[in-house]
């Protein structure tokens, strides 16, 4: 069933290696994006209506009514859990379709999973786990806290929360799936709304909002490096998502989008701004295929309305493509096969990049040839951008 709604929220969205620009509406920005193209969220009034869109927001279907819904998680497009304010736990194992209800442990409102079945459920002073499927949830190991406002895990097994303080945050952290838990250190700043981001080699990355500090510690949080990002006079970093190897930053300001990214798990930052502009920024995610999603509202269309933009390369990502999905199919460079030298028609005008299979940057240039010669054959990818088309051709060298 196909939704239209009166209160409506602006989504932006960013994707590597594609230029179009498309619009369309959203309901609520407490979306959860589970892929580059599925995502699920609840209404924006007191419905309590689950809906979601496999195709990056251009249609909506209407799935579950439920009693109450407080928070929304899904480890992948088909596993997912509501959980309600009554008590009650809600579980799907088929992308929304059926339900099954479970125990709801004392206060749990947060989750994170390592994977379908293995867990962890935060409450305001308790850590859960479950090792079957949220069947069952036992606490945790952990010392005595109060005011839990954060749980983020990484591809490793490593778990980390947060706690809020008066003056500081504490850092927790587990290495083992979160069974155990110490005490890793302090963070000389505090706010309900702290955001932060667990990498896939460790590092801890923090920002404050409203706020241009973004903070990373490689060592549990017992020490911080913390870098100034520099944005123009009176706007600030309100959120900030990761996929365990690429972090970003949003910030809106009075005539654009900033989004400001890192590479190398926080220890340097690019800035990337775009024309369009969310005048009240809600959140930030990323999806595992390095898509990037921005949620907020733009009063200057209607008082609250929607919309989805798509972007060129975000400058931290490299062409998100596989060797059976190339984007779009325009032959520029021959011979192909080559065992070294590739050229271009005579007439191209532009700039390009190749990257080997595993997304490496080999080379990037404007000449109307390029040598291969001192890399190993196998397949790449031609990354090019000429009179306004953006688009990437598979390449082979013998």
């Amino acid at each position: 069933m196909k939704n239209i709604f009166s209160a409506l929220l602006l989504l932006v969205i960013t994707k590597l290696a594609v230029s179009q620009n498309t619009s369309f509406t959203l309901p609520n920005p407490e979306t959860k994006v589970v892929t580059d193209n599925v995502m699920y969220f609840e209404s924006a009034t007191a419905e309590n209506i689950l809906y979601k869109s496999t195709d990056q927001g251009a249609s909506i279907d209407s799935l579950t009514k439920f009693s109450e819904i407080r928070n929304v998680y899904f480890y992948d497009e088909d596993n997912g859990f509501v959980i309600g304010n009554t008590g009650e736990l809600f579980k799907t194992s088929d992308g929304g379709k059926s339900w099954d209800t479970l125990n709801l442990p004392s206060g749990g409102y947060e989750i994170e999973c390592f994977d379908k079945n293995t867990c962890l459920m935060r409450s305001s002073n308790n850590v859960y786990k479950t090792i079957d499927g949220g069947e069952n949830w036992l606490s945790t190991n952990h010392p005595t806290v109060n005011k839990i406002r954060s749980i983020e895990i990484n591809s490793s097994g490593k778990a980390i929360f947060a706690e809020y303080k008066s003056n500081s945050t504490n850092i927790y952290t587990s290495s083992d799936y979160g069974d155990n838990w110490t005490y890793g250190g302090e963070l000389s700043i505090s706010s309900y709304s702290m955001n932060f981001s667990l990498m896939d080699n460790g590092n801890i990355i923090s920002i404050k909002p409203y706020t241009n500090d973004i903070n990373v510690s490689s060592d549990n949080g017992n020490s911080w490096d913390t870098q100034s990002i520099s944005l123009e006079e009176g706007k600030y970093l309100y959120s900030m998502d990761d996929n365990g190897k690429y972090v970003v930053a949003a910030c809106t300001t009075s005539s654009n989008l900033i989004l400001v990214c890192s590479d190398d798990y926080g220890q340097s930052w690019q800035i990337n701004s775009f024309s369009d502009k969310i005048q009240s920024l809600y959140n930030v995610q990323i999806t595992p295929g390095n898509v990037v999603y921005t949620f907020g509202h733009n009063y200057d269309v209607e008082p609250i309305t929607t919309g989805y933009r798509s972007y060129g390369n975000i400058s931290c990502f490299s062409p998100s493509v596989s060797s059976e999905e190339v984007i779009p199919a325009m032959e520029l460079v021959y011979p192909n096969p080559s065992t070294a030298i590739f050229s271009f028609n005579s007439d191209f005008e532009g700039n390009y990049s190749v990257f080997d299979i595993s997304g490496k940057k080999v080379l990037s240039s404007k000449e109307l040839t390029f040598d291969l010669s001192n890399h190993n054959a196998g397949i790449y990818f031609l990354h090019y951008e000429t009179n306004g088309v953006t688009g990437t051709q598979k390449i082979i060298k013998k």
